[in-house]
């Protein structure tokens, strides 16, 4: 073809200036016969087709779990600027992807239409299009998905994961639901009683915090993913095990049935939230138990007229362990947790005739775990026998010992400077020193604890083993004279 008329088939329009009519609608006037020209129609059509289409929707805080924007469901990013929508198609690749915003809103405007495309949260920004995505959903420590909101249609198949079709027009409300995890709360109660047997305590109140739900605790959800291993818990009276969840949780029902001792007792539970999501990370509750104070005595006579290895009269030795085996008390003397070596003594110490001097000990132990807060001990003299004064030295009446700490000299008399006194033959006993006789040859009462005087000991430390702690063990002793 020539350019501008000057070949003989040039074919182009000629368009009249603006505002002058001309141009004809129907069929195109072949040209004239000059420059050949071919003229087109006034009227034309064009039709343009859509390649790509738009899919948006919002990233949304769902509180209770109802894959549903409703309540104070908001929408977020879970604070992270990396949180995005990746659109996948069918080989892996990223055919468009968006950063969510602040109020969980995105928009992917780059959608092949006529496609199979998975929308992907994933909280790695890094992916470029047309790169491999992210083979799994991801999103910021703490947070999980709870479902996908196709435009009214819920599915928790897949988490993080919204499978779509595209056709010709965009598609909206592609929702994701996102919420945080609970946190549970450890447990970590004051130590008490061991109530023995089969008697049970009540486990402390269960507890956690939920971003969404706030406080957790009676009424709530837990989980008691382990079991105790030296106690039984139960809920309801009805033995609990493990996986257990506990939904509408009472404080009340939940208690735990120890081994009998000075245990600890521990076992660990998960909160659960609103959206029935459990804390990955459980917690422990360690509940102490300790025993009873219990305060042990064991007599024995441990000299004759001064003599702490032997019996003159007949060498009968005081200077070795004699195991109790006869008396309702026998198992005293046995208890583990005595210093070694340390209960010397006999408990009969062979003849003795008028005048000698018989030293009595009385040892002390507190066997349990507890702490004794008041320790009176309370000894009747024996008949034929009288109370020696100053039997260590002048105003020296009785000695006594915690553990290794220094011996005390203290006095029989009612005195401030000691809690010892000898109360006399038919004088007025304590109460609590539960005499099982009368007060008919004098009865020695030593406050072991108390506030004033000495020794300066407040109160008795439980035993946590042999000798240990210092004062949780002890003795005193006195010597009486056998009357004519």
């Amino acid at each position: 073809m020539g350019a501008n008329g000057t070949g003989s088939k040039d074919v182009y329009t000629d368009d009249n200036a603006d505002n002058v009519s001309g141009e004809s609608a129907g069929a195109p006037i072949n040209g004239d016969t000059t420059n050949h020209r071919q003229e087109a129609s006034a009227i034309q059509t064009v039709t343009v087709v859509n390649t790509v289409i738009t899919v948006s929707g919002t990233v949304f805080r769902d509180a209770d779990g109802s894959v549903t924007i409703n309540g104070s469901d908001i929408g977020t990013n879970a604070g992270s600027t990396n949180l995005t929508i990746y659109a996948i198609d069918t080989a892996g690749k990223v055919v468009d992807k968006a950063t969510v915003a602040p109020n969980g809103t995105y928009s992917l405007p780059n959608l092949p239409t006529s496609s199979n495309v998975t929308l992907r949260l994933s909280n790695d920004s890094t992916v470029a299009i047309g790169a491999t995505a992210p083979t799994t959903p991801s999103l910021p420590s703490n947070w999980v998905n709870t479902g996908e909101n196709k435009n009214g249609t819920t599915e928790t198949i897949t988490p993080g994961d919204i499978a779509i079709t595209t056709a010709k027009a965009n598609i909206i409300n592609q929702d994701f639901g996102i919420e945080q995890l609970p946190d549970t709360t450890n447990l970590n109660p004051a130590p008490q009683t061991n109530p023995g047997g089969t008697l049970t305590v009540q486990v402390p109140t269960l507890a956690g915090t939920d971003p969404e739900d706030g406080a957790l605790g009676s009424g709530n959800k837990f989980k008691i993913v382990t079991l105790p291993t030296n106690g039984t818990l139960t809920y309801n009276n009805v033995a609990v095990t493990a996986g257990q969840i506990i939904s509408s949780y009472n404080p009340t029902l939940l208690k735990l049935d120890p081994q009998d001792g000075a245990i600890t007792v521990s076992f660990t539970y998960a909160a659960i939230d609103a959206a029935n999501k459990e804390d990955a990370t459980p917690a422990t509750v360690t509940i102490p138990f300790v025993t009873r104070a219990n305060v042990l005595l064991v007599k024995r006579i441990t000299a004759i007229n001064g003599d702490r290895t032997k019996n003159p009269n007949d060498n009968t030795a005081l200077n070795a362990f004699v195991d109790d085996t006869t008396s309702t008390h026998q198992a005293d003397d046995n208890s583990p947790n005595w210093k070694a070596n340390y209960l010397l003594g006999a408990i009969d110490a062979g003849k003795v005739k008028p005048g000698d001097e018989i030293e009595y000990t009385v040892y002390f132990l507190n066997a349990g775990s507890s702490n004794a807060n008041t320790v009176r001990v309370c000894d009747r003299l024996s008949a034929n026998q009288d109370f020696k004064g100053s039997a260590y030295g002048t105003n020296k009446d009785i000695q006594l010992q915690l553990g290794t700490s220094t011996i005390l000299d203290l006095t029989s008399a009612n005195d401030a400077g000691d809690r010892a006194q000898l109360i006399s033959a038919g004088g007025s006993v304590p109460a609590n020193c539960y005499l099982k006789a009368a007060n008919d040859n004098g009865t020695l009462v030593i406050d072991v604890t108390g506030n004033t005087g000495v020794p300066n000991l407040t109160t008795m430390p439980g035993s946590t083993g042999q000798g240990s702690p210092n004062d949780s063990y002890g003795f005193f002793r006195f010597v009486t004279k056998v009357k004519p």
